[in-house]
């Protein structure tokens, strides 16, 4: 009889471990939607899982502003002092994620997990709702602090180029606060935020484009005997809200160069490159950027077309970071 209780005790135990728990398909068992926002992820580690929950639970959040990738960069980098690392000045947050390159959650648990006879691992992200808003809360208060300091040094200078980098750091913060605000109000629906600084996205966005009009740039490339680089450089500073005019505050000189190469192969080949430097009012040089590449095609023209596209894509995400680079640089100092 012990034999048989003892086997019977242990097929049991066996399929109770293997028993699905409830929290999978119904995570309001658990964690009632009135405190939490949950989501469930699954994946072959736990590592996925939890990546996939995380994702999942992001998708609750698909209708608020997104901040572009090179503004969630630059805050990052803004955030962070000098002699400070990313993570130390994260550090009070229980757990920042990025669900994308335009979106990050923060205190995000993984408050369960659970692994089938199959191997699959299944994982329970979840936002405590009054716990996480306070955080959002503190967040926004820090950005709202950066940005009015950038603001007033940005009224304290007389140079177009120092106020216009100045107004440039404040609009990162106020854009990140505008995303923090959609997210809180589904965190908990009817929490409110109101700026101590009394300046608000629409305000310093119109301050932002003001000191734009006071850095206009001016484009002198050689080996663009058709324009068609000096066009893309125009279209990235139009893009990012400059002026281009005949003398600039700022001018974007540079060589462009298309060489036919003979691969012996059937097809055309074009090598491209362009070195491109900014220089000040007083010749001083403040951002480079050299790049090269190879394309081809059946004829020589359209492998010099397919080699402007390729320009264009890097001159757009390579040259514009740079720019944006250097201004960040400028007020980080």
């Amino acid at each position: 009889m012990n034999k048989n209780f003892a086997f019977l005790f242990f097929v049991m135990s066996v399929v109770i471990a293997q028993e699905r728990p409830t929290w999978i398909d119904s995570p309001q068992s658990r964690y009632p939607s009135s405190k939490y926002l949950t989501a469930v992820g699954t994946g072959d580690t736990r590592k996925a899982a939890e990546n996939a929950a995380a994702a999942n639970l992001s998708q609750i959040f698909q209708a608020t502003i997104k901040a572009e990738q090179t503004v969630n960069e630059r805050y990052k980098e803004l955030f962070t002092a000098p002699n400070q690392s990313t993570y130390e000045a994260q550090s009070d947050v229980t757990k920042n994620i990025t669900i994308s390159t335009d979106q990050t959650l923060y205190n995000i648990q993984f408050a369960e997990s659970y692994t089938d006879n199959l191997g699959k691992v299944y994982v329970l992200a979840v936002l405590e709702r009054q716990p996480t808003a306070e955080i959002y809360e503190r967040k926004m208060e820090e950005n709202d602090k950066l940005m009015l300091k950038y603001i007033e040094l940005h009224q304290l200078s007389t140079d177009p180029i120092v106020r216009y980098a100045n107004i440039n750091a404040a609009a990162v913060f106020s854009t990140i606060n505008e995303m923090l605000k959609q997210q809180l109000n589904i965190i908990l629906p009817g929490a409110t935020f109101t700026p101590k600084s009394g300046y608000d996205a629409v305000k310093v966005q119109q301050m932002l484009n003001e000191a734009k009009k006071n850095v206009p740039f001016s484009i002198s490339l050689t080996g663009d005997n058709d324009g068609k680089v000096t066009a893309i450089v125009k279209e990235l500073l139009s893009e990012l809200g400059f002026v281009v005019a005949e003398k600039g505050a700022l001018t974007v000189n540079g060589d462009v160069s298309f060489q036919e190469i003979d691969l012996k192969r059937p097809e055309k080949f074009v090598r491209w490159s362009y070195k491109f430097s900014v220089v000040d009012n007083s010749q001083n040089t403040i951002i480079s950027l050299n790049e090269n590449g190879r394309e081809a095609h059946v004829t020589y023209n359209e492998a010099v077309n397919r080699a402007l596209r390729t320009m264009k894509q890097k001159i757009k995400t390579n040259f514009g970071r740079e720019i944006n680079r250097y201004f960040d640089k400028m007020v980080k100092k």
